[in-house]
């Protein structure tokens, strides 16, 4: 899964020369991904949660538990530019505590066998158009310990969300005081957004369900609960 990827590799820490990753047990780890969600309509300036939510199945205590999401900028083809990376979505909170020194890359330390930790990501698009967004499950920070699926794939999956240039159309719920925010509909929505080169859009793995969830494969007592896998490294 391209630009989903934890680092790997041996870092050295300081002049001792110390592995970072000399604790960090060389084997598997099975785990579901019970739910993964992002809604796949959004608009320009509004905000919106991205979660991944991960059950370690094995008899093992994960070291790590790590999640990697691409796409979050995008490369711009314009020529000259000193940084040619602009962003789609802006990060407004990722995962609390979960940041790491890999680039894309939140951990949440180590999970129990049976336990379930989500990672929650609010974002704001701040740019229109159809795009893709992937996210990968690690066990670990540095290539030794892996997180798999029971059948043996690599767990994470791909999201394709329409981004309207049209604002949300808002009203106020006086009995509350909160701003209702909704997404253009039928014929305006259409104006908004650009049509996807080869027709309309649709998540990779598993089908998208009315919460803008991924169905998929999760194991154990809830085995249609986890979200479709992608092969590729975690």
């Amino acid at each position: 899964m391209a630009g989903a990827t934890v680092a790997l590799g041996s870092i050295l820490a300081g002049c001792g020369g110390t592995r970072q990753d000399a604790h960090e047990p060389a084997r598997h780890y099975k785990v579901s991904v019970l739910n993964a969600s992002f809604p796949t309509t959004q608009t320009l300036s509004s905000q919106s949660a991205l979660t991944v939510q991960v059950r370690n199945d094995d008899t093992q205590t994960i070291p790590q538990l790590a999640v990697s999401v691409s796409s979050f900028n995008v490369n711009s083809s314009r020529p000259g530019l000193a940084d040619p990376s602009r962003p789609v979505w802006i990060v407004d909170q990722g995962p609390a505590g979960g940041e790491s020194a890999y680039t894309n890359t939140w951990a949440l330390g180590a999970l129990a066998p049976g336990q379930v930790r989500a990672f929650t990501w609010k974002v704001t698009a701040v740019r229109a158009g159809v795009h893709t967004i992937d996210y990968a499950v690690a066990a670990g920070l540095n290539g030794k310990a892996t997180a798999v699926l029971a059948g043996g794939g690599r767990p994470g999956g791909r999201f394709t969300v329409r981004i309207s240039r049209c604002p949300a159309q808002a009203r106020v719920n006086f009995d509350t005081g909160k701003v209702i925010r909704k997404a253009p509909a039928g014929a305006a929505a259409k104006s908004c957004v650009p049509a996807a080169a080869g027709g309309t859009p649709g998540v990779n793995h598993g089908t998208q369900g009315p919460n803008d969830a991924q169905a998929g494969s999760g194991s154990g007592s809830s085995p249609n609960a986890g979200a479709g896998a992608q092969p590729g490294s975690p």
